[in-house]
């Protein structure tokens, strides 16, 4: 299934294909006006591949949550990012 997420800073939709989950909104009435957009979308699906931007939403349009797998991610890739620049730098400038 395909998710389209709106991103803010380039006025346009990264979509990704992903597992189709069966997602419950947490809707939040706002007097007689109805739902607001942010209580009504899902979260994009663990595993959603990013298939590139779009300035049409394609599919469900949701919100992209951090969930655990991509803290550990970023944290591997900031660690391993670290890691190299430590060997690069020592490879260089070792008396």
């Amino acid at each position: 299934m395909r998710y389209s997420v709106y991103n803010d800073a380039l006025r346009n939709y990264t979509v990704y294909e992903g597992p189709q989950t069966e997602q419950r909104p947490r809707f939040s009435s706002v007097g007689s006006l109805g739902c607001i957009p942010e209580s009504v979308s899902g979260y994009l699906p663990a595993r959603s591949i990013c298939l590139g931007q779009s300035e049409e939403p394609q599919g469900k349009i949701v919100e992209r949550d951090r969930n655990v797998g991509d803290f550990l991610l970023e944290f591997v890739t900031i660690v391993a990012s670290m890691i190299a620049a430590r060997l690069i730098y020592d490879s260089f400038f070792k008396r």
